[in-house]
């Protein structure tokens, strides 16, 4: 294995040592191979910009992942592009990103704009459109914002 893509999972700074602890998500049947790889004394770790290639799958000898071809017409959203929208306009539902969220991302506004873009970056898309027409960002959506936040209001009833 020479690469795996992976998803942020959580990012924690611990200021005493001056230093960031990053937790990645990687496919399950990369791990053993990301462990030897980790184990050794010498590794560097390298980050990408994530339109390399796919959110999740690993890069073997010189294969790229595949890149998806763009339609002649953008995405429609639906009914979680609807949703997305409704979630980032809404204040407590910012409020509860930013708690959560804000100490270890670099985005500055957490206005309903800014909200937008970090939802989107979190789910690996470039429009809210995209969540109702790829599984993977439709799954990681209700995982780390539409679930959690449910569980959050249901908690302060």
């Amino acid at each position: 294995m020479k690469a795996v893509h992976a998803q942020v999972y959580d990012v924690k700074k611990v200021r005493t040592r001056q230093v960031a602890t990053i937790t990645l998500e990687i496919p399950i049947e990369a791990h053993l191979d990301a462990i030897n790889l980790l184990d050794e004394q010498d590794v560097l770790v390298t980050v990408a910009p994530k339109d390399i290639g796919m959110p999740y799958g690993v890069i073997d000898g010189d294969t790229a992942p595949e890149q998806s071809k763009p339609d002649d017409e953008p995405a429609k959203g639906g009914a979680l592009a609807k949703l997305a929208a409704q979630l980032c306009a809404n204040q407590q539902f910012r409020h509860f990103v930013y708690q959560r969220d804000c100490t270890y991302t670099l985005l500055e506004s957490w206005d309903e704009a800014g909200i937008a873009d970090h939802v989107r970056y979190m789910c690996g898309v470039n429009s809210r459109a995209e969540l109702d027409h790829n599984p993977e960002a439709a799954k990681l959506f209700h995982e780390r914002f539409r679930k959690p936040f449910m569980d959050y209001v249901n908690a302060a009833k």
